[in-house]
């Protein structure tokens, strides 16, 4: 059984390293992919010899092989540390290369040593049972090197596994840092566990020798969070390229992207214009071998080496060929292009044919930084969407509604879309106001332009200045560079100010600025900046009476609600639940993976009947909440429990003064047993006179042995 289960293990490890070798060899030739190929075929090796290391009674034959076997086991560890190597950030890499070059030299040493690392001298077997089967574990006296040995592994892997606890609890922590903590765990437990069986401490079965199962799904697990994470961003930055593609298309300027080969992955039609080359003759292919001539490729490795290691911008002319071999002088502009990790993953090239000495070079010039300046721009908006498409989800851009009301809100987002004037937006919190901001950016000419949010109440207030318009360095104490604002972030597209009503009096000016003259200072700067933003704002109070009460300027309020547009709350339009409803079950079921449920036309009617104070954003949880309380049920269940009762049932009540006053009277008094003077007595409580508090309750029909109605 023992051996059963140990050869299946070897079959998952032999499946797992061919699945990966052909990973490697036709999908992207990803270095991890062809390391755990790796990694499998070995694990299967040492697995193997741990079969006959343990079903062998011959003292020779477990003598030959024991080097082999630990020799196998300390190369397995060697590919899970370039695996890890290979996918940790450059600068994190410090204790895997100790790790490897540690490893390194205990297989030095356990080839070196007649009897492995482990043992000085065998002397014999010791024979248990595992799952019906026999299991010899080795006899022998231990090698004074390998105390030294193991002490000093434990250091490094204990300084490992605390440096990457560190890691994954830290702010930018993420889920690779907790699965390399888990793989550390895991490798030190299982050794900790060995090395007790190894010196006599314990008797069992070597865990080493199944740990790395566990660590393979950890590792397959990480890859697939980050392939899962590449996917979940892909169609949310579309966009963004679809308007960097369209800019470097029609510009006159030589446009190309290579890798950290030097592999051309991108060139724009006016290269190809200007080389003479066609898309399948460049592409993939090394830009120094196909267009610099050999006597400057030393020159060109020195600068491409340049960019890769300063990560800066370097601008260069420089000797190009061709496809007919004709000598042209190019100006160029490197751009490396790093990433989350501070990797160079690609350089974009921008170039400008000055082989003609007419050429105006300060033109030239000009649009370089133009181009690398609207470059930079995308990047922000790139990191900016990138930062919010997190808490974004497919059920989120929907407004569904058919009643009379939510007509009135279509057709004004409609009329108003096409437009650039500005627009307030009223109503509670969870009508769905950002819908109907993004609503209007979608439908208006500026729909693939930037759409920045800001909430104006979440901002502290300290940071607001800088968030809206930007900071130059030296602003203020922390800021170390300078950073462009919401406002120059949106340009050419559409901001949307949500709780405009919590702006500070002081920033209300400079917004009045913006939306008059379309300029601003940042902070910290005396130079104008101009900007083309449609503004959209929104607030759940009621700004007309905020202005008149002196909490928000006047000119400001008019010159933003010049089309206000009023969302109204849920409980005026029950109509529209059962269409919420089938939308918000239907999105949530096929997220959470449950077959569709019916509803009935009570639970409908339950729902029509609450009144919804925080509104579809409300109705949106409690469905999402009922779908998963109803997966093994045949229809929707919506608790009771989750719906108070209803204030709509309660037709409210518009009591007298003198009412309140008679039930607020009673009150005290059942409260104090209807002792009228005294310490603790209703008056005391009330704050009146004794003598005042009889009398009030003479005329008011209270009494203890019976209240009359009044």
């Amino acid at each position: 059984m023992y051996q059963s289960i140990t050869y299946f293990i070897i079959g998952i490890y032999m499946a797992f390293s061919i699945g990966q070798l052909l990973f490697y060899f036709f999908s992207k030739k990803s270095p991890v992919n062809l390391l755990m190929g790796l990694l499998g075929f070995v694990a299967s090796c040492y697995l193997y010899f741990s079969v006959q290391l343990h079903s062998s009674e011959s003292l020779e034959f477990i003598g030959k092989i024991l080097p082999y076997h630990i020799s196998f086991y300390l190369i397995q560890m060697m590919f899970l540390f370039a695996i890890l190597q290979e996918l940790n950030a450059p600068k994190k890499r410090l204790f895997l290369n100790v790790l490897l070059g540690f490893t390194g030299f205990l297989i030095i040493l356990n080839l070196i040593f007649p009897n492995s690392l482990i043992y000085q001298s065998i002397s014999g077997l010791e024979r248990i049972v595992v799952l019906n089967q026999d299991y010899y574990l080795l006899i022998g006296e231990i090698n004074p090197y390998y105390f030294p040995v193991v002490i000093l592994s434990y250091l490094l892997f204990t300084a490992f596994l605390i440096y990457q606890i560190y890691l994954a609890t830290g702010k930018n922590s993420n889920e690779r840092k907790t699965i390399f903590t888990l793989i550390a765990a895991v490798y030190l437990m299982s050794n900790v566990y060995d090395v007790l069986i190894d010196i006599g401490v314990i008797n069992g079965v070597y865990l080493t020798e199944y740990f790395m199962l566990p660590v393979l799904l950890l590792l397959n697990l990480d890859i697939f969070m980050e392939l899962r994470k590449g996917s979940y961003f892909e169609s949310s930055l579309k966009n963004i390229q679809q308007n960097f593609n369209s800019l470097i298309q029609s510009v006159g300027l030589i446009v190309i992207a290579v890798d950290p080969k030097g592999n051309i992955i991108y060139a724009n039609p006016f290269f190809y214009k200007f080389s003479g080359y066609k898309e399948k003759e460049v592409l993939n292919k090394s830009f120094k071998k196909l267009m610099v001539s050999e006597k400057n490729h030393d020159k060109l490795d020195k600068q491409f080496f340049k960019i890769i290691n300063d990560k800066d911008e370097l601008k260069v002319d420089f000797e190009i060929l061709d496809k007919e071999a004709n000598r042209k002088i190019v100006s160029w502009s490197n751009v490396p292009i790093v990433d989350l990790e501070g990797d160079v993953k690609e350089i974009l090239t921008i170039g400008s044919d000055i082989t003609e000495k007419e050429k105006n070079h300060s033109l030239i010039i000009e649009a370089n930084k133009e181009l690398i300046k609207l470059r930079s721009k995308l990047e922000e908006e790139n990191t900016y969407l990138r930062k919010n498409l997190q808490q974004a989800s497919r059920i989120d851009h929907d407004m569904i509604g058919e009643s009379v009301t939510m007509k009135y809100v279509f057709r004004s987002i409609d009329e108003v879309a096409k437009t650039d004037t500005s627009v307030l937006i009223e109503g509670e919190t969870g009508v769905g106001k950002e819908l109907v901001a993004r609503s209007i950016h979608d439908r208006s000419n500026r729909f693939d332009q930037p759409y920045v949010k800001v909430n104006c109440g979440a901002l502290p207030k300290d940071l607001i200045e800088s968030e809206l318009f930007g900071h130059v360095k030296g602003a203020f104490t922390g800021a170390i560079n300078a950073r462009k604002g919401r406002f120059e972030l949106a340009d050419g597209g559409t901001i949307f100010l949500d709780e405009i009503g919590e702006l500070p009096l002081d920033l209300q000016a400079k917004l009045l600025r913006v939306l008059e003259n379309s300029e601003f200072n940042p902070l910290g700067s005396e130079k104008l900046k101009r900007v083309d933003v449609r503004v959209v704002a929104a607030t759940n109070r009621n700004l007309k009476e905020f202005t008149e009460e002196g909490f928000f300027r006047s000119d400001l309020y008019y010159r933003l609600s010049v089309f206000p547009i009023t969302v109204p709350p849920l409980r005026n339009r029950i109509e529209d639940i059962p269409l919420l409803v089938e939308h918000f079950l239907e999105a949530y079921c096929e997220k959470l993976n449950v077959d569709p449920l019916p509803v009935s036309v009570s639970t409908v009617k339950k729902l029509q009947a609450y009144s919804w104070p925080g509104n579809v954003r409300e109705l949106k949880n409690v469905i999402e909440r009922s779908v998963i309380s109803s997966m093994n049920r045949k229809k929707l269940f919506v608790d009771a429990a989750i719906l108070k009762e209803n204030p709509k049932l309660q037709q409210k009540e518009h009591k007298s003064l003198i009412e309140v006053e008679r039930e607020y009277i009673i009150s005290i008094l059942n409260e104090t047993g209807w002792k009228i003077s005294g310490k603790g007595s209703a008056s005391s409580v009330l704050d009146i006179n004794e003598a005042t508090l009889r009398s009030k309750m003479k005329k008011l029909g209270i009494s203890r042995t019976g209240i009359t109605q009044k």
